[in-house]
C-alpha cells in the first residue's frame, strides 16, 4: 500500500506534542505521543482484516521496546524505532506479547529472530490469544465442534413419553475416554457431547448438539507439547474421515483452577491454527469412522500418530483427498504417496526382508562368502569389501513384492469390496505397473494415470486402511464392515 493513498490514511490533527511515523509497507500511520509514551493507532483495514485494539501491542521480555501489528491472522510486523538490532528470543517455542487491550498473545516461533530499525515481517502457523496458564497449571487442550460432529453422536438426552402424553426428559452420560502412556506422561483422551439450556421469548429448550474432545495430562503439560497434541488430534480426525480439510469450531487450552479448596479444569487461551482449506469437510457421517467404533483403540491411535518420526515408517496421510471434490481424483503425486504409505505398512507389519528368516539366512551366507574372499589370496582392495557389505545390509524385497504380501495378508477382506472387480492376477499386474509408474515419475519422467491404474490405486488405499485398523486392534469383522461401507472414499 502507498502512503499517498487517501483512501487508506486519514489525517490526524497536528499538535506540537505529536510526531508522526509512517510505515507505508502496510499502510498504517502511527502517532507517538511523547507525553505519556503511548502509541495510538488509527483503526484501519489492513490485509483484509479489520484492525482492532487486539491487533496491536508490544513484545514482552525484550531489552528494548518492540511493537507489533497483526496485519493478517498469522502475519505480524515488528516495529523498532531505535537504531541497531534486537534479538527476539522465544520461550518454549512461543514469543510473548500483550495487546493494547491488555490481553496475552503468543506467536509460535521456534528460533530467535533479529529485528533491526524499522519494520520486520514474521509469519507463523499458530497464535494463542488469552490466558495461557499464568500462575495456573496447563493440563491439556479442548477441541470443540466442527469435524467432531461427524465422528461422534451426541446422546446425553433420553426423551420418553408418559401414559398421559407428557414428555419425560432425563440426562445420561455419553462420555468415551481412554488413557494412554507416552514416555513417562499419561494422557486421557475423552470425547463427549455438551448439554446446555436455551432460554428465549419462545420458551425453553435443552440443546445437545456440540461435541467436545479433550486431551489431558493430570500432571500437566509444557507449552512445547501444545503443537504435538494439536497435530495428533488433527491427524486423527483426518484419518477417521478420509479427508484432509478438517476443521474445529474452537480449540482452547485447559488449565487447572482452584476454588474453595476444589481443583477443576477450565478453558484458557484460544488456539488459532493456519490452514489452506477454503471449505470444511462435507462428507456424510456414515462414511466416517466414529469414535464409538474406535472406543478401545482411541488412545492407541493418538499415540501412534503422536510418536511418529518421518524418517522411519510412519502414519503418512499424504494420499488423502484434499477435499470432497478431490475424492475421485487419482494423480501421479497421490500414487507416489500411496506407495510410500504401503511400504511403511509393510515394514510395520513385519513383511520386509529384515523380518524374513530365509532372507536373513541368505544375507548371512553372502556375507560369509565375501569374508572368505577377503581372506583369500585373490582379495580385492579393503574398501571394496566395505562397499559390498554396506550394500548387503540394505538388501530388501522389491516394493511390489512387499505390497503384494500386504495384499495376501488381507485378501479375504479386500476381495469382498464392490470396487474390487478384477482377478488376483490382474490386480498383481496392476501393482507392478503402479510401482513402475512411481519409480519413473520420482526421477522426473512424465507419466499419465489410466483408469485401470486409478482402480488399482483405490484398492491399495483400502489395503492401507485395513492394515492400520488391524494394527490399531479392531476385529476383522469391524474392519470388513467399515471398508465395505465406503470409508475409503
Amino acid at each position: 500500500m502507498q502512503l499517498e493513498d487517501e483512501n487508506i490514511h486519514t489525517e490526524f490533527p497536528q499538535t506540537p506534542m505529536l510526531q508522526q511515523h509512517y510505515f507505508p509497507i502496510y499502510g498504517i500511520k502511527i502517532i507517538k505521543d511523547y507525553t505519556d509514551k503511548q502509541y495510538r493507532f488509527r483503526l484501519d483495514t489492513v490485509g483484509g482484516m479489520m484492525m482492532q485494539s487486539e491487533n496491536y501491542g508490544k513484545v514482552l521480555h525484550t531489552s528494548e521496546e518492540i511493537r507489533w501489528v497483526q496485519t493478517e491472522p498469522f502475519c505480524f510486523d515488528f516495529i523498532k524505532e531505535s537504531k541497531g538490532s534486537t534479538t527476539l528470543f522465544p520461550v518454549d517455542d512461543y514469543l510473548e506479547g500483550i495487546t493494547l487491550d491488555n490481553r496475552h498473545i503468543s506467536m509460535y516461533m521456534t528460533r530467535a529472530m533479529q529485528v533491526h530499525e524499522g519494520v520486520a515481517h514474521f509469519n507463523t502457523d499458530i497464535v494463542i490469544k488469552g490466558k495461557q496458564g499464568e500462575n495456573r497449571k496447563l493440563i491439556g487442550l479442548q477441541f470443540t465442534g466442527g469435524v467432531l460432529g461427524l465422528l461422534f453422536r451426541p446422546d446425553k438426552l433420553n426423551i420418553d413419553m408418559t401414559k398421559r402424553g407428557n414428555y419425560k426428559v432425563t440426562c445420561k452420560e455419553d462420555r468415551i475416554e481412554q488413557e494412554v502412556l507416552i514416555g513417562e506422561k499419561k494422557y486421557t483422551i475423552s470425547v463427549e457431547s455438551s448439554l446446555y439450556e436455551h432460554c428465549g421469548v419462545a420458551g425453553k429448550s435443552l440443546v445437545n448438539d456440540q461435541v467436545i474432545l479433550e486431551v489431558v495430562a493430570a500432571d500437566g503439560i509444557g507449552r512445547k507439547d501444545i503443537v504435538p497434541i494439536y497435530n495428533a488430534v488433527y491427524k486423527m480426525c483426518q484419518f477417521l474421515t478420509f479427508r484432509k480439510n478438517v476443521q474445529f469450531s474452537k480449540v482452547e487450552l485447559l488449565v487447572e483452577e482452584c476454588w474453595d479448596g476444589e481443583v477443576f479444569p477450565i478453558t484458557g487461551g484460544t488456539v488459532f491454527s493456519r490452514d489452506h482449506f477454503e471449505k470444511a469437510i462435507e462428507k456424510n457421517w456414515n462414511r466416517c469412522i466414529s469414535f464409538e467404533t474406535m472406543k478401545e483403540c482411541m488412545g492407541t491411535l493418538f499415540k501412534m500418530i503422536y510418536v511418529e518420526k518421518v524418517n522411519k515408517p510412519y502414519f503418512s496421510l499424504n494420499f488423502l483427498p484434499e477435499n470432497d471434490a478431490d475424492e475421485n481424483w487419482i494423480s501421479v503425486e497421490k500414487i507416489r504417496n500411496i506407495c510410500t504409505a504401503l511400504e511403511c505398512e509393510a515394514m510395520l507389519q513385519k513383511l520386509s526382508a529384515e523380518d524374513n528368516p530365509d532372507f536373513k539366512d541368505l544375507m548371512e551366507s553372502v556375507k560369509n562368502m565375501v569374508k572368505a574372499h577377503k581372506e583369500s589370496t585373490n582379495a580385492l582392495p579393503p574398501k571394496a569389501y566395505d562397499l559390498i557389505n554396506s550394500s548387503i545390509s540394505h538388501w530388501d524385497f522389491v516394493a511390489a513384492d512387499k505390497v503384494k504380501a500386504l495384499f495376501h495378508k488381507y485378501y479375504e477382506i479386500i476381495f469382498q469390496l464392490e470396487c474390487f472387480k478384477m482377478s488376483q492376477a490382474k490386480f498383481e499386474e496392476g501393482v507392478d505397473r503402479i510401482i513402475r509408474l512411481r519409480n519413473r515419475t520420482t526421477h522426473g519422467n512424465f507419466a499419465s494415470v489410466s483408469s485401470e491404474d486409478a482402480m488399482v490405486a483405490v484398492n491399495l488405499m483400502n489395503i492401507i486402511y485395513i492394515s492400520r485398523l488391524d494394527r490399531l486392534g479392531l476385529s476383522k469383522d469391524v474392519i470388513r464392515h467399515l471398508i465395505v461401507r465406503g470409508v475409503v472414499y
